[in-house]
């Protein structure tokens, strides 16, 4: 185990404290994320795009699915393409079960992927041909554009996205702020964009631009401090591939709902596809390579396995590297992300009933309570239980700053952004 950590909640070597200070905690959070001279970078999943609610609906529907509700849709289209298909994806469930993997769209995409790659003429899996595993690759990536892709008039303003740019733009940082996603829209993108922010995501050129992987690997040849690195992990909804005189490129245009360039997995058999996912790997692996490197994993859920390896070695192998993940919902002794950050002083586990810090799971439990001083500072966060009695106080209460929306709102307060110009 490593013997520092960002959070210093005054552990006890080797014991069990059983709670963490949550006021602490986020003035440590502030701190961190206000220094200029820090390698500060993000990686934001599902989470940061499904918190977004559909325009003028008075009850909370995503205008993005989250994970769970995309997969339950692609595994109706697949359903609909006839029984030896819908029985095919109950078996693709029934293998990451197996695994001990959670079963979602893009896990089954990599069995899918996987099985193409190894299959030969003649040969089947799931009781399809290799033709049709292609053909129910293509219906699910598909489905996933088709939700992903967004119309201009159906984007509400104020998105948490927003938010987020203004802070990068009103950071003045001697390192440049990168962001990882895994996501596949374009929400990240439009917020710097309106927000002025200038942006690199790995393409080059002004005609057709195209994805470079020597920028990706060579810091010499990326911009500077002034501009914001945003890296697609999974691919994007306006991301192409084109046949050139010279080979097969991706290239960035147009969105479109074809969702022919979504990549949950290291396509082997391709090496235009591949090409991208290897050198965004090999991106965050650099990132998280660099002395006190920060990570902070918002609307993350793990379930990327090529991703969490590279973060768990990068922080066995660097000791003064740190990762925070906010994490929506409760967390418990029994979650792989918990686990993992009980082995390593290095991972900070933020969930909205307890925290890992130090190695050290515990509740939230504040020494005094919120009051007239510190609601401003602290309400956004964290929200102290309502005091059971005239005579009690309220010590406890639970950590928000896994929901995207509150946490963006913190970032709009350390920047001192007024919300209400967007």
């Amino acid at each position: 185990m490593h013997n520092g950590s960002i959070f210093n909640n005054d552990y006890r070597p080797g014991g069990y404290m059983g709670t963490h200070n949550p006021q602490k905690t986020i003035i440590a959070l502030r701190d961190h994320l206000a220094t200029h001279d820090a390698p500060i970078a993000f990686l934001f999943g599902a989470g940061t795009s499904s918190c977004v609610n559909t325009v003028d609906l008075p009850d909370y529907e995503p205008l993005i699915p989250a994970m769970e509700e995309l997969s339950r849709r692609c595994g109706e289209v697949v359903a609909g393409l006839g029984e030896e298909f819908k029985a095919a994806w109950e078996g693709l469930k029934a293998e990451c079960v197996k695994a001990g993997q959670v079963f979602n769209v893009e896990t089954a995409l990599t069995r899918v992927c996987g099985k193409t790659a190894s299959m030969g003429e003649g040969d089947t899996s799931l009781g399809l041909s290799r033709d049709q595993l292609v053909g129910l690759d293509e219906a699910i990536r598909k489905k996933i554009g088709q939700e992903a892709v967004l119309v201009e008039e159906d984007i509400p303003r104020g998105l948490p996205h927003d938010a987020f740019a203004h802070w990068a733009k009103q950071a003045a940082r001697t390192i440049p702020v990168e962001i990882f996603t895994t996501n596949y829209d374009i929400l990240f993108e439009r917020s710097l964009e309106l927000a002025r922010v200038p942006v690199f995501d790995g393409f080059t050129g002004s005609y057709r631009p195209f994805f470079n992987p020597e920028c990706v690997d060579n810091d010499e040849r990326l911009p500077g401090s002034e501009t914001v690195r945003l890296w697609k992990m999974h691919g994007s909804v306006n991301w192409d591939e084109v046949v050139l005189p010279t080979g097969k490129r991706v290239v960035r245009g147009e969105s479109t709902d074809t969702g022919k360039m979504i990549l949950p997995t290291n396509r082997k058999y391709d090496e235009s596809r591949r090409q991208p996912y290897v050198a965004l790997m090999g991106r965050l692996e650099r990132v998280l390579s660099r002395r006190g490197a920060i990570l902070v994993i918002a609307g993350f859920s793990f379930g990327d396995q090529h991703i969490n390896a590279t973060i768990f070695e990068a922080l066995d192998n660097h000791p003064s590297s740190h990762v925070i993940a906010l994490c929506y919902g409760v967390i418990s002794e029994d979650d792989a992300v918990v686990k993992a950050a009980v082995q390593r002083k290095n991972l900070m586990v933020l969930g909205s009933n307890a925290g890992v810090m130090g190695g050290i799971l515990g509740d939230w439990r504040l020494p005094q309570p919120v009051d007239g001083k510190t609601s401003t500072f602290m309400d956004t966060l964290f929200d102290s239980d309502a005091a059971p009695g005239p005579d009690d106080v309220a010590l406890t209460g639970k950590m928000r700053v896994g929901d995207f929306n509150r946490f963006a709102q913190f970032l709009a307060a350390l920047a001192m952004w007024d919300s209400t110009t967007v």
